[in-house]
């Protein structure tokens, strides 16, 4: 668990370009504070902070109150809530960041896949998968060989149609 704590936090502090994510107001200023307070692992003082810029629909800070929620860190554990912002962030933020967007596509896809904060749905799980696959990403890759064992052709067929909505909608 802790390892995996460690992985979200070298994600963020790697792959981030601080420069392209910082709005110029308060925002900003509150990410930036919310992101030393995870790498100081003070996730309630995290938490908090970013609940209260959510609502401006950051897809940034949305996805990183989902990870706090999916792993319990400065809350209870959510699957639900953590669904519903992993799924936002994972359509949203291809616009702002794609190596970050593919990495919440990821995420979507395992969580369709073990029915984790949802019900069960290997078409989804595929279609996060395939979306997240066309960035060369060998995690989406080893969840399509997964996949590939538990659905039929015209369940693929039809995931790929949706991941191809999807990937015209972020054009």
């Amino acid at each position: 668990m802790k390892n995996k704590i460690y992985e979200f936090l070298i994600i963020f502090l790697i792959l981030f370009n601080f420069n392209q994510i910082h709005a110029a107001d308060m925002t900003g200023y509150v990410l930036d504070q919310a992101m030393q307070d995870i790498e100081d692992e003070e996730y309630d003082k995290a938490f908090s902070a970013l609940q209260n810029i959510a609502p401006a629909g950051n897809p940034l800070v949305i996805f990183i109150l989902g990870n706090l929620y999916l792993n319990g860190l400065g809350t209870d554990k959510n699957y639900k809530h953590a669904h519903e912002m992993i799924l936002y962030a994972a359509k949203e933020l291809p616009k702002k960041n794609i190596e970050l967007a593919t990495k919440a596509q990821i995420i979507i896809s395992s969580l369709y896949m073990n029915g984790i904060g949802t019900e069960i749905d290997n078409i989804e799980a595929y279609k996060w998968a395939h979306i997240a696959s066309l960035k060369n990403d060998e995690n989406a890759i080893e969840l399509i060989n997964l996949l590939n064992n538990s659905l039929t052709e015209a369940q693929i067929k039809t995931a790929i149609e949706r991941a191809n909505k999807i990937i015209k909608m972020l054009n």
